[in-house]
């Protein structure tokens, strides 16, 4: 078992002013291949959120998936029907009409698109995330593009003081 003392990820993003999608492929990357070693075991996580990826210590990008208390072992030919979760992580409505996409490339929504599909038969699986040309570029035109490219941090500041809010507003009340 490996100490985790780096911090979650969210954090660390949000103390930058911006953070290129190259860096964000690279974590991303790590998560989908996390994903996929329990996948391919039959184990479904059903938490993944902010909170549950941390980085391995303080001078590292290496992560780790932490926080299977929702996890379970799926026989391969079942399906999960549970919902299970944290209740502002399962579902999300977008656009990316917003000025928070301005600086996100084209291949980037499109990697975003296709896991926010509603309908799971549908929903890209995290093989095909792994092959899409976001994270694995096929055209060097897809490389340049994510380097020229940006995720806006504005939001992600501001959902982590949420966060902070809602969980001293549950401290206090005693939940």
């Amino acid at each position: 078992m490996n100490r985790v003392s780096g911090g979650e990820l969210f954090e660390y993003l949000s103390e930058r002013d911006k953070v290129q999608e190259d860096e964000a492929v690279e974590f991303l990357k790590q998560i989908l291949e996390g994903i996929k070693h329990l996948h391919d075991r039959n184990i479904v996580h059903l938490d993944l959120k902010p909170e549950n990826l941390m980085l391995l210590h303080q001078e590292s990008t290496r992560l780790k998936l932490i926080d299977f208390g929702l996890s379970r072992i799926l026989n391969s030919k079942a399906e999960c029907r549970e919902l299970l979760g944290t209740p502002e992580f399962v579902a999300i409505s977008y656009t990316f009409e917003t000025p928070d996409f301005s600086n996100t490339s084209d291949l980037a929504k499109d990697f975003i698109s296709k896991l926010l599909v509603r309908d799971p038969r549908n929903r890209a699986s995290v093989d095909d995330c792994l092959d899409h040309p976001w994270i694995k570029p096929v055209e060097e035109q897809h490389t340049s593009s994510r380097r020229s490219s940006s995720i806006n941090v504005d939001n992600l500041k501001s959902f982590i003081a949420r966060q902070r809010w809602k969980v001293r507003i549950s401290l206090s009340c005693g939940v």
